[in-house]
């Protein structure tokens, strides 16, 4: 029975194993070979490559020199973008704004992934982005080589594909933290929320951030959800399916034991009151 009871256990944890891992690997593909959100976990302590940059302000100077003096908070534009570049930036404002530390903490660089981009074009995207006098200076726009900012586009995972007939690019909305040439913190989506700002400037400034997601929100059996409008975690179902296999198996035990330890010792308590007698 007891034997029986085991075989039955380890075939439902095995099953249970086999399908999160199809499970897991279902949502890892990508369809019709479109791509996926940048996975942080292949670009952290990744070092960035020194390309050299030109800014708006009509300065060209290398990159580690805007990360040298203190950390800096990178993103992708395309200036004809018609999409999500102008809204994201604007999100990115208002986020800095309500978590603080632009130019003591942070500083922002915005890079044109399109080699065709003009440094003209970027200061009326600088101008559109809304930035007042005292936010202006802590903002460097700029372009780069081709190949250069291909380079640092590979290390921090950021991609993009022109769409067909038009100068429009599919690209993710993604923002990455570089504390001393290396890239500790990824955020990926359309909009800049401020608790998801605030664990990056946290980190940025040595704290050290127990949690936080991760860009892809669609992993099955997470233990904990977070709340990106409170910042705060509550549990999930994955911690139930990391508690029911002991679960289990402690109640099997406990099972067992009553069942089969109990009228054993009760037979021996009344051989030896027959004995005494």
């Amino acid at each position: 029975m007891a034997a029986r009871l085991r075989c039955r256990q380890s075939a439902v944890v095995l099953t249970t194993l086999v399908l999160l891992v199809s499970v897991q690997r279902s949502l890892a593909q990508t369809e019709n070979g479109a791509r996926l959100l940048p996975r942080e976990e292949e670009a952290l302590y990744r070092a960035v490559p020194d390309i050299t940059v030109r800014t708006i302000d009509g300065t060209t100077l290398p990159f580690s020199s805007l990360w040298r003096e203190r950390p800096i908070l990178l993103t992708f534009v395309s200036a004809h973008c018609s999409g999500v570049c102008h809204p994201y930036l604007r999100s990115l404002r208002d986020a800095i704004r309500r978590v603080g530390g632009l130019g003591s903490a942070y500083e922002v660089v915005v890079l044109s992934f399109v080699p065709k981009d003009t440094l003209a074009e970027l200061r009326l995207m600088a101008e559109a982005t809304g930035l007042s006098p005292t936010e202006r200076p802590h903002w460097h726009f700029g372009i780069g080589a081709s190949e250069a900012i291909r380079q640092l586009e590979q290390t921090v995972r950021f991609w993009h594909r022109r769409v067909k007939g038009t100068n429009q690019y599919d690209h993710p909305a993604m923002l990455a933290a570089i504390k001393d040439g290396k890239v500790v913190r990824l955020l990926v989506g359309a909009t800049v929320l401020p608790p998801r700002l605030r664990e990056v400037v946290r980190e940025l400034e040595g704290e050290t951030v127990l949690a936080y997601p991760l860009p892809d929100a669609k992993i099955p059996f997470r233990c904990f959800r977070y709340d990106p409008k409170t910042g705060a975690w509550r549990p999930d179902w994955g911690v139930l399916a990391l508690l029911m296999p002991p679960s289990l198996t402690a109640m099997s035990v406990l099972y067992l034991f009553w069942c089969k330890g109990c009228p054993r010792d009760t037979q021996s308590v009344r051989r030896s009151d027959r004995f005494r007698r």
